[in-house]
């Protein structure tokens, strides 16, 4: 999914009302992405360790 592009869309549906450009949405986009992915990688991760545990502990019982 092109976020940027789809910011800029939805800017553009909003018909301009709140006074932010384009480049502003994109630019607090590109911001918080960095953050966003390392939150969902994390979320992920944990998710993925907690199925692994909880797989071993039932083919071990």
């Amino acid at each position: 999914m092109n976020l940027p592009y789809t910011l800029g869309r939805l800017w553009e549906r909003q018909g301009r009302s709140k006074g932010e450009s384009r480049e502003e949405l994109i630019g607090i986009y590109l911001a918080f992405e960095p953050k966003l992915s390392l939150a969902i990688n994390f979320i992920a991760n944990m998710a993925l360790t907690a199925k692994l545990y909880i797989w071993d502990f039932h083919t071990n019982v």
